[in-house]
């Protein structure tokens, strides 16, 4: 509070005013809230996190939000989580600006809608093993400042946020990158063989021509080419095209830093893919990125991820560098947990720098 007083030689009177508390840093005064997704104070129940009326949760924290990873369009947010078995839902916020965060004036909100693992504490298919601590936020712009806010709702409809986090996504690309087998097989093959290369502008994410997989399974989990007498439910498969000899040159060390793999990838009659491998071929062998989250509601949808985050599989070795592309690229790979009867089309996998 502050205080104004006027003095005389029989009296003094003193006027008491009140201090804003809007804005200031927590803790807060009585009949305030403590907002931490900004660590300012919001009056009475006007809500948390950016959510009108949100009372904060008393079960879940999430803290620690940054920037993993960023391509030219896409960015990896992760964070640490306490009291997760009781979410119900992670939201992630994008604005232009944190006074944008503050003000409610969001570019979207990323829901289980778009990134379905959202939803989820842990990873299906994993035994538990993979707790949901980053998700991929797709369709930015490229060389553009962001600001994030993660909310966290739990099964009580409470919310916990942590503080919010800027970051750029990279420049324009300095060159056209190499194009990996879209319109034909350019000497390569497929694997498994039932992978078709399809021409039909219409069901292609560009161009005339992609990659199409129908999901065979037996009851025992593995896929199969031709129909059996009694199908599974589910298999892991990798659609596969390898054979390929695609040179990479002209990619200097800071090139490599922003280089990153891209392709297309639309799934029909299935399930979300939750625990997907994503990667590229190698003269040492496969570099791969697993545990990624593949969306099926039929539409194309472009993941890229950064060579950097690629580890090496089997006999490769574990980090790739600028030198382990001197051998070109032989091929790359989509798999994950397929549906049976699920149609996977692939479509303008390229690696882009």
């Amino acid at each position: 509070m502050t205080f104004a007083c006027i003095a005389s030689l029989t009296v003094m009177a003193c006027s008491v005013e009140p201090v804003p508390l809007e804005g200031l840093q927590c803790p807060c005064a009585t009949g305030w809230t403590c907002d931490p997704g900004t660590n300012t104070c919001v009056q009475g129940e006007g809500g948390v996190c950016g959510r009108p009326g949100a009372e904060p949760s008393t079960t879940i924290t999430v803290s620690e939000l940054r920037s993993a990873w960023t391509t030219l369009n896409q960015v990896q947010l992760a964070w640490a989580a306490e009291g997760d078995e009781d979410l119900f839902e992670y939201e992630m916020d994008i604005a232009e600006s944190e006074a944008a965060l503050v003000n409610g004036d969001v570019l979207r909100t990323v829901t289980a809608e778009e990134n379905p693992e959202l939803a989820r504490s842990f990873l299906p298919f994993t035994g538990g093993a993979d707790a949901v601590l980053s998700t991929v936020v797709r369709d930015l712009d490229g060389d553009t400042r962001y600001f994030a806010r993660l909310v966290a709702v739990d099964n009580s409809g409470r919310v916990s946020c942590a503080e919010a986090v800027g970051f750029r996504t990279n420049p324009a690309l300095n060159s056209p990158g190499v194009l990996l087998a879209n319109e034909s097989l350019d000497g390569g093959g497929v694997m498994p063989t039932c992978v078709l290369l399809m021409t039909d502008p219409s069901r292609a994410a560009g161009g005339d021509a992609f990659f199409e997989y129908h999901a065979i399974c037996l009851p025992d989990g593995s896929a199969v080419c031709e129909e059996p007498a009694i199908a599974g439910t589910s298999c892991w498969e990798n659609v596969r095209i390898q054979g390929l000899d695609k040179p990479v040159t002209g990619m200097s060390e800071g090139d490599f830093r922003v280089a990153f793999y891209e392709v297309d990838v639309a799934i029909e009659n299935s399930e979300t893919g939750y625990y997907a491998d994503l990667g590229i071929q190698l003269e040492a062998g496969f570099y791969i990125r697993g545990g990624y989250t593949l969306v099926a509601d039929g539409e194309y949808h472009t993941y890229q991820i950064p060579l950097t985050e690629l580890a090496g599989r089997d006999d490769a070795p574990a980090e790739m560098t600028l030198d382990s592309l001197a051998g070109g690229i032989r091929g790359f790979r989509v798999g994950t947990n397929w549906v049976h009867g699920a149609t996977v089309r692939v479509d303008n996998a390229a690696v882009r720098w």
